[in-house]
């Protein structure tokens, strides 16, 4: 019998590399018909002596979109990412060979996981039915992750159980795991790894959150770390880290804000954990272990897959590398002047001759870097400390929710395990909300990028918004949809960072409808700006700041320099922080009438609270909206227990800083300001921060200030821009400046 095994074995390995997957598919289910193997045994016995274990599960729900008009009848199926961790048992220096586990066929309720996708319960699986054969051997002491995304509630409801059923032909043996969904206590809200050392590449802290989901106190005892111990896989794991909160402020390895670590219920809890060592830019699994403070005995724990990359708050000009009468527009200096004056630091380009090969002492790289979105292939050639400084992430599947190109998500998740083994993070640009919770999990690092004024999506019906019903329009979404769409991306990644792209002042599209101007308004840039930035995202992103572009919208260019300087005034939030709350408010005189989008932000340093203006009309000879001028109003933001009482708050903006009126209430804050369109704030107990933010403002004034090249406000400056946007051979026509109201 065991021969016959041993010859099977030998078979699939082969065939891996001979066969299509579909006849290996069959072959394998015909010779397994042909064996006689071990049954699935009911009773205990039968899995006494094997070694796996499910030790967490994490399930990711699918929240649904609303306050998008669609053009579908049918509602989306709402399931969710479902994460098992599976740990060998057997001691990590066993020799015994039944101690490893090798999964030949893998079942999930007697269904193989491809059948799954294909009869479309799962968008997406990532087990050992599909890895690699060096992959499907789960040695002593290993720790692996097998996940998939489903689209049906079965797979995710609490108490649901399921089985998982294992053929090994090594060591003879058919076993299966029961697995039941838990009710989650306590999830992870958000995530991130930082560098705070001299070593940008390799980040040594995180920054997570933890929201109750439960009415008990919860206290962090620990968190542990694993990461690939195998150089042949970077799917097995062992644990690299144990880090305890124990101590006092000094010598704790886990800071928490609270101080105490007591997660409330219906609050959350900031920590910033230190790790021993430095962690590889690879897959990482966390786990987060709490206590109850009232009953020892009852614990619970938090698990999450992901990989280490290096967070940092990018602001990227999309598409900006153009022929210029046979060189690059990126070799010519004024143009990259204009970019880093504009705090631009990442673009959609690779290898650029006379631009990124020049990194000598005074090179034009070495004076204007800015990092890179592309393929990055052949992978060993960017995957060095030299070349992985300058990358944002690989971008290399283009608009996978295109109906032309369209790239399922299993066929995107299998395209993009290329990158699994190497250093280098993974994008995704995602521009179909209805469908983008299939796409959960499968990229490093989601982007979105869905136009909300003069470009009509296929997918979405401008004219069924309901916020002008005497004026149906056909030639723009209601801004504030864009805060909608970067919280239900959030939470469909969560507890992965995100990016926004904001539709900029784009000089390729053709109307589409009634408005004349495809570009944003300078209030609307604002408007859309800020609706992002109020959401928490981590990198921020502008479609597109080509040459051209900028040179027929000139009125944008200074809009968008103040935004992008308050956004890296402000990261400190995006990058430490956890969004908290979001509410809209009605006018006081009608009830029906959207008043402000009030959006905050937590860190351990404070609070960014940000007022966003929802009354605002329709211009309609222009076709654009107008907001009104600034009016009286006051601002009720609620804070996190280990953020109330605030010492300071204050207005900011890229202009300055600002005193504000305000009250202190019972974990609030009221603040009583005369404003319109944005208004953003902070609310902190460090005495310190108003003038660090303060000093980092004119930091970033000086540094707009030092490229001397400014072509929004500068007519020479501007003719040097156009004379060598025409070169690109587009026929520059100038926008006149938009009108806009009071500010």
């Amino acid at each position: 019998m065991k021969n016959v095994l041993s010859i099977l074995s030998h078979w699939k390995s082969s065939s891996k590399r001979l066969i299509p997957s579909n006849i290996r598919f069959l072959a394998t289910v015909c010779c397994l018909a042909a064996v006689c193997l071990p049954a699935a045994a009911d009773d205990a016995d039968a899995n006494e002596d094997f070694p796996l274990e499910v030790v967490g599960i994490t399930v990711t729900p699918h929240q649904k979109l609303e306050g998008i008009e669609f053009d579908y009848e049918d509602e989306p199926s709402v399931g969710g990412r479902v994460q098992l961790f599976i740990r060998n048992t057997a001691p990590a220096d066993s020799k015994k060979t039944e101690d490893t586990v090798n999964v030949h066929v893998l079942r999930f309720d007697n269904n193989e996981p491809k059948r799954n996708v294909f009869n479309k319960a799962w968008s997406w699986e990532d087990t050992p039915a599909e890895w690699p054969e060096n992959d499907t051997s789960i040695p002593p002491g290993a720790l692996t992750v097998f996940s998939f995304n489903s689209m049906f509630p079965k797979w995710i409801e609490p108490d649901n159980t399921f089985q998982l059923e294992f053929t090994d032909w090594v060591n003879s043996r058919k076993n299966s795991l029961s697995v039941t969904i838990p009710k989650p206590q306590v999830r992870l809200s958000s995530i991130c790894f930082l560098s705070t050392g001299v070593d940008p590449l390799r980040p040594d802290s995180l920054v997570f959150y933890l929201e109750n989901l439960s009415q008990k106190n919860w206290k962090i005892s620990s968190v542990r770390i694993y990461q690939p111990y195998l150089s042949s896989s970077f799917r097995m794991l062992k644990e690299i880290a144990s880090l305890s909160s124990e101590g006092d402020k000094e010598t704790r390895q886990i800071s928490t804000y609270p101080f105490n670590g007591i997660l409330q219920p219906g609050q959350k809890i900031a920590a910033i954990a230190k790790t021993p060592t430095h962690l590889k830019l690879t897959t990482a699994v966390v786990e987060i272990d709490l206590v109850n403070p009232e009953r020892s005995y009852e614990t619970t724990s938090v698990w999450e897959q992901l990989r280490v990359r290096r967070e940092s708050f990018d602001i990227g000009g999309g598409w900006i590398a153009a022929d210029a009468h046979g060189t690059n527009v990126m070799t010519k200096e004024p143009w990259l002047k204009t970019l880093k004056s504009l705090h631009i630091n990442t673009a959609n380009i690779q290898e650029i001759p006379g631009y990124t090969d020049q990194t000598e002492k005074d090179g034009l790289y070495q004076r204007y870097p800015i990092k890179w979105m592309g393929t990055m292939q052949p992978l060993p050639q960017y995957d060095n400390d030299a070349n992985l400084k300058n990358i944002h992430a690989a971008e290399s599947l283009g608009n996978v929710q295109d109906e032309i190109n369209n790239c399922p998500p299993q066929d995107a998740l299998e395209l993009l395990r290329v990158y699994g083994g190497f250093r280098i993070p993974t994008s995704l640009i995602l521009t179909n909300p209805w469908q983008w919770n299939q796409y959960a999990g499968v990229s490093d690092y989601p982007h979105f990028n869905v136009a909300r004024l003069a470009v009509p999506n296929v997918f979405e019906r401008w004219d069924l918004y309901s916020r002008w019903e005497k004026k149906p329009i056909t030639w723009a979404a209601p801004l504030e949809t864009m805060g909608i769409l970067t919280r239900n991306l959030r939470e469909n990644s969560r507890p992965l960072s995100i990016s926004a792209w904001i539709q900029g002042p784009f000089d390729s599209w053709t109307a589409q409808g009634e408005r004349k101007r495809l570009a944003p308004t300078p209030n609307e840039l604002r408007a859309l700006a800020w609706q992002a930035l109020s959401s928490r995202i981590t990198s921020l992103h502008w479609f597109n700041l080509n040459i051209s572009s900028l040179v027929k919208y000139r009125d944008l260019i200074t809009p968008i320099q103040k935004i992008n300087r308050e956004a890296r005034l402000l990261e400190v939030f995006f990058l430490y922080g956890d969004s908290w709350q979001q509410i809209t408010t009605q006018t006081l005189d009608d009830n029906s009438k959207l008043d402000w989008s009030l959006s905050s932000i937590i860190c351990p340093r404070g609070a960014l609270l940000c007022a966003l203006d929802l009354d605002y009309e329709i211009s309609s000879m222009s076709k654009t909206f107008k907001f009104k001028h600034p009016r009286e109003s006051v601002f009720k933001f609620n804070l996190p227990n280990f953020l109330s009482p605030p010492y300071d708050v204050f207005r900011i903006d890229a202009d300055g800083i600002y005193d504000v009126s305000y009250q202190v209430t019972k974990n609030s804050v009221e603040i009583t300001d005369k404003q319109s369109l944005a208004a953003v704030y902070v609310a902190t107990r460090d005495k310190k921060l108003r003038k660090e933010l303060e000093n980092r403002r004119q930091f970033l004034i000086d540094l707009e200030n030092y490229y001397k090249f400014d072509p929004a406000n500068n007519r020479k400056d501007f003719d040097i821009l156009k004379e060598i946007a025409q070169q690109t051979d587009k026929i520059i026509v100038e926008e006149p400046a938009a009108e806009e109201d009071a500010e």
